[in-house]
């Protein structure tokens, strides 16, 4: 399979940009061993930057058949320096390449990598705007523009209103290419009218990119964390679901932190806990003190929609995780609304078990008088 993505890399570099392997391969006609040669290097030159192995790439430069023109070696040196982590120095050979050769769209492309590297957002967006300009359609331009205008804060670029034609039968949604844009919401309060984002957002070009590759599960997730940004919670969650089929390691446990997050705001709870508990196990280490605080998170949230049972049952695993004064006294005050006298005895009596400072021993008194006189027949 390891091959396979090779070969696939490869003949997108030679669609992509011909003329490093053709156009630019400067040889007599005649020498067809020569050409031959010239184009092998090159082509173990792009498979070893494809393969990470700058150096290598930097190595064969210097091979003595190779002959290409002065842009593309310093693309390739661009492109080598940005693996070796050379940022600026990466940035000043593929300015000079494109300045040699404005038209040149997978130049602008890695000029974009380059800014965006080096945190430059709104420089590296206009860069893969260029090289879209110039013909480059890939899902890997549109998903890394996408990240650039978000990182300029950019999530919705221009919004505008438009009205959906009644005579058109097809059902508008949001996420649609409409209107020059991206239908994000209907407009309340104005039947048939819709917020329309604008092309220069990264919810527009990260929806590109999906139409080009719909199971690219980098940019499903980076879909589901836009839509989120711009308080869509519902089609998060169904793009992190999508993302996760798509997705390994680190990526696949930041999905389902953000899967997590998404459902808390959707007053999800047990999702909220389900996908914190799977984010942990997949970064290594389920920490008990950040589960009894999602716990506490998730039982506070429940008791302001009038919820008990679920802040009963949140509360009581906190303090199950991660054992405090605090969380046995959160835990009998909600066990005491409930009128569970027994239980919230018993709990106070735990509290005072844990050496409670003066403060929460006098409190911890209170409720017990409180308690006892509940349970009074008398009451």
């Amino acid at each position: 399979m390891f091959r396979t993505l090779r070969l696939v890399h490869l003949l997108s570099f030679i669609a992509l940009a011909p003329c490093a392997v053709v156009a630019e391969t400067r040889v007599s006609s005649s020498s067809n061993r020569s050409t031959r040669s010239a184009v092998s290097v090159l082509a173990r030159i792009n498979l070893a930057l494809i393969d990470g192995d700058a150096k290598r790439a930097l190595s064969l430069l210097n091979d003595r058949t190779l002959s290409i023109s002065e842009t593309r070696h310093l693309s390739i040196e661009g492109r080598a320096h940005l693996l070796l982590r050379h940022d600026a120095l990466a940035r000043r050979k593929l300015r000079s390449a494109v300045a040699l050769r404005p038209d040149d769209a997978v130049c602008w492309y890695w000029l974009g990598r380059a800014y965006q590297a080096g945190g430059s957002a709104a420089l590296a967006a206009s860069s893969f705007d260029k090289a879209h300009w110039h013909g480059l359609q890939s899902a890997e331009l549109f998903h890394h523009c996408a990240e650039a205008l978000r990182d300029a804060g950019r999530v919705l670029g221009v919004l505008s209103q438009h009205h959906w034609p009644p005579s058109d039968t097809t059902t508008p949604k949001p996420g649609t290419f409409a209107f020059d844009g991206l239908l994000i919401e209907a407009v309340r309060g104005r039947p048939g009218w819709w917020v329309v984002a604008s092309q220069d957002s990264a919810l527009y070009q990260i929806h590109k990119a999906l139409a080009i590759e719909p199971n690219r599960g980098d940019s499903l997730l980076l879909c589901g964390e836009l839509w989120a940004t711009a308080h869509h919670e519902d089609l998060a969650v169904d793009l992190f679901q999508k993302a996760a089929n798509h997705l390994a390691g680190k990526s696949l446990a930041r999905c389902h932190e953000q899967w997590a997050q998404s459902l808390f705001r959707l007053s999800d709870f047990d999702g909220f806990l389900k996908h914190t508990r799977t984010n942990m196990r997949l970064s290594g280490q389920i920490d008990n003190a950040r589960l009894a605080r999602c716990y506490d998170r998730a039982a506070r949230e429940a008791g302001g929609l009038g919820d008990l049972q679920r802040q009963l049952r949140y509360l009581k695993a906190a303090a199950d995780l991660e054992p405090s004064v605090d969380r046995m006294l959160r835990l009998a005050d909600a066990l005491f609304m409930a009128k569970q006298s027994p239980r919230t005895t018993a709990y106070l009596h735990k509290a005072l078990a844990m050496r409670p400072t003066r403060k929460q021993r006098r409190r911890i008194k209170q409720y017990l008088l409180r308690t006892t006189l509940l349970a009074s027949p008398a009451q």
